[in-house]
């Protein structure tokens, strides 16, 4: 199941300030569960699921014609019958922000490396590389990179390799580290086009033999061409 939180119920501006009132969504976020489990990590087949809930959910807003854009531990929540909900839906990127340099040096753990190199045409390939990035937080127990600075950070995502997951723990399966590498591409042709083709693979994972169809969308039109 999932939502998305792109529904603004009320703006207005008070005290020369401009204001935006979503939806309250009940449940706890990605990041909140990360910091309390041992170790901050998550089990690898309870990882596909989650990571499959994203996607799915990333795939409606494709539909709709739109990335997330913010994708991060926190922008994800999970609701008390399971429901995936996606808040913080990044169209006015630079909203909140007097640059885009100010932006990535408050968020610079899961931006895609061609949002960090000012790409004027961003799309649901950023996300997919953000939902890469939270995936090897949840089975690592920690960030794919952790730069001494926010600016070393961000070299990192546009010039570094990010490590094998598999070869970082021999408890993960190489089907799982070629799928999270594959989302982490620093060519953003090379990753899945859009969040139902990764789907497709994932749903092949040897761990989900016999679970059914995973991340299956309301709706199943043909896939936009990016």
């Amino acid at each position: 199941m999932y939502l998305l939180m792109n529904a603004i119920t009320l703006t207005g501006e008070r005290r020369n300030a401009f204001f935006l009132v979503y939806e309250w969504a009940r449940g706890e976020t990605l990041a909140a569960r990360l910091a309390r489990l041992q170790a901050g990590k998550i089990a690898e087949k309870d990882s596909l699921r989650t990571i499959a809930d994203i996607a799915a959910t990333l795939q409606r807003l494709f539909e709709h014609g739109h990335p997330h854009g913010r994708l991060t531990p926190g922008n994800c929540i999970q609701g008390e019958g399971g429901a995936m909900t996606l808040t913080d839906i990044g169209f006015a990127w630079t909203a909140a922000w007097k640059s885009d340099r100010d932006a990535f040096l408050a968020h610079p753990d899961w931006l895609p490396p061609e949002r960090i190199d000012g790409e004027f045409n961003i799309d649901i390939r950023g996300d997919l590389y953000s939902l890469g990035c939270l995936w090897f937080r949840m089975l690592a127990g920690r960030k794919v990179f952790e730069g001494r600075t926010p600016e070393e950070t961000l070299a990192m995502h546009t010039g570094k390799k990010p490590e094998l997951l598999h070869k970082l723990d021999e408890k993960i399966s190489e089907t799982t580290s070629t799928l999270v590498k594959w989302l982490l591409e620093k060519d953003r042709d090379a990753r899945p086009r859009t969040p139902k083709e990764f789907l497709r693979r994932l749903g092949s994972h040897p761990l989900l033999a016999g679970e059914g169809k995973i991340g299956k969308t309301e709706t199943d039109p043909q896939e936009a061409e990016q």
